[in-house]
């Protein structure tokens, strides 16, 4: 498991995995966030809520709602997943 801050990550991330592995291997993605009061990891309470559309075949966008609020603001953060068939690092 790696997270991600919105805030000290850069705009742009690549992940590699091994271009021949056995058998297929899952991606697990969750919406989490920092509760700065007590420096814990939070994710799943309140609004926290994720849609997830496909455009387009291997390419994932996820809106997620960062928990903060009565109802889920999926305009909180914005992500686009890519997956590369064959790309070599």
């Amino acid at each position: 498991m790696f997270v991600l801050w919105t805030d000290t990550a850069p705009r742009h991330v690549e992940v590699s995995a091994p271009a021949k592995a056995r058998k297929p291997v899952e991606l697990i993605v969750n919406n989490v966030w920092r509760d700065e009061k007590y420096g814990t990891m939070m994710y799943g309470v309140n609004a926290a809520a994720m849609v997830i559309e496909q455009p387009r075949a291997d390419e994932w966008t996820l809106a997620c709602s960062d928990g903060w609020g009565v109802e889920p603001d999926f305009s909180d953060l914005v992500v686009r997943l890519v997956h590369e068939h064959g790309k070599a690092p």
